[in-house]
């Protein structure tokens, strides 16, 4: 049996997700945000063996390499890490060799560019031609893999593969109310109370197994309720209360970008349509003659059975759970041709997925 370490690993990778391989990389010591100060020699670099993150594998690969103050992005061609280089800061331009530019003593915000020059010298030599690209690229993991990508001809191809997948969450609907009506009707001059009801949720992703691709499509089916009260004291029979208990099943197709596909804590927003269809439940409104007289008339205010809205949601997805905030609004729930009865539902929870 032979006993391999740590030492003796070349490369490894986690199943479904990224190639990690070792390197003997140099590093300039430059800032990545333009609020810290560049050092005075600019040219000051250091070295180190580390695990570079593949996150393009191909004949000119691209790896990624974390410090606790930037990311740093290598071309890898031949098993050789070239550092693509980059720095923005603030520099300062008070020494005299700055005495013919404009910025002569003064300190200004400063980019270094370098890396655009490497990626047109690695254009020469590749599959693909990226010199319409290389301007509008950014130093950052996303823009880098979608250059390198189309430098190898890989059409968008990455390490790394999402699947479709099942999920499922729980979360809580706000809804608020404002309610309108003709003279005489159930609604003129009303009040249905805004409320808090739970939120049950079973959703199917779909997203392209690039591991760059920002857009995907969602379908989700759920169980809410709509619990609350409300009043109006408009008609002359008197005070109306109103007891409204609806259980809904729903039905939401919704496309979403993410804005970050390689980071571990992703972010995005998405737009669809929201359906809701009445299962159970239904209104009252019990009207109070007199203190031993009191009519109640079911399915009052009259509400439709099925609703659809636009609805807006926002995620945080950070590994398999999915923080969620969704927006949606309808125009009207009421079927009565003299009352208008618009509500708006903010519903925020926590969502897990099941296959990875």
């Amino acid at each position: 049996m032979t006993l391999y370490t740590v030492k003796d690993l070349k490369a490894f990778g986690i199943n479904g997700e990224s190639i990690y391989q070792r390197s003997t990389v140099k590093y300039h010591l430059l800032p990545n945000d333009e609020s810290a100060q560049y050092a005075a020699n600019e040219e000051l670099i250091d070295s180190a063996t580390v695990w570079l993150k593949i996150l393009v594998s191909s004949n000119i690969s691209l790896g990624e390499f974390k410090t606790n103050n930037r990311s740093y992005f290598y071309s890898i061609k031949n098993n050789s890490a070239e550092e693509l280089v980059y720095g923005k800061g603030i520099k300062s331009f008070l020494d005299k060799k700055y005495a013919n530019d404009a910025r002569y003593g003064t300190n200004a915000v400063e980019e270094n560019l370098a890396f655009r020059q490497q990626l047109f010298d690695l254009n020469n030599s590749s599959k693909g031609d990226i010199s319409s690209s290389v301007s509008t690229t950014e130093y950052t993991a996303s823009s880098l893999t979608a250059i390198f990508n189309k430098l190898n001809k890989n059409e968008g191809q990455a390490f790394g593969k999402d699947e479709n997948s099942l999920i499922i969450g729980v979360g809580a609907g706000f809804y608020s109310h404002n309610p309108s009506g003709g003279a005489g009707s159930y609604l003129q001059d009303a009040t249905i109370n805004s409320s808090v009801t739970p939120y049950i949720m079973f959703g199917y992703l779909m997203k392209s197994s690039k591991k760059s691709s920002k857009i995907s499509f969602y379908l989700e089916s759920a169980i809410s309720t709509m619990n609350t009260t409300g009043f109006q004291n408009s008609l002359a029979a008197g005070r109306v209360d109103f007891d409204i208990k609806n259980t809904f099943v729903e039905l939401q197709l919704l496309s979403t970008y993410t804005f970050n596909p390689f980071d571990k804590t992703k972010f995005a927003l998405g737009f669809g349509i929201d359906v809701m269809t009445k299962i159970s439940g239904g209104n009252t409104a019990s009207i109070v003659h007199s203190p031993t007289y009191t009519e109640v008339i079911p399915n009052t205010p009259i509400q439709n059975s099925v609703i659809a809205s636009p609805v807006f949601t926002a995620n945080i997805i950070n590994g398999r759970f999915n923080y969620f905030v969704n927006f949606q609004f309808s125009k009207n729930l009421s079927r009565n041709l003299n009352e208008t009865w618009p509500y708006s539902r903010i519903t925020g929870g926590l969502a897990y997925k099941l296959k990875k």
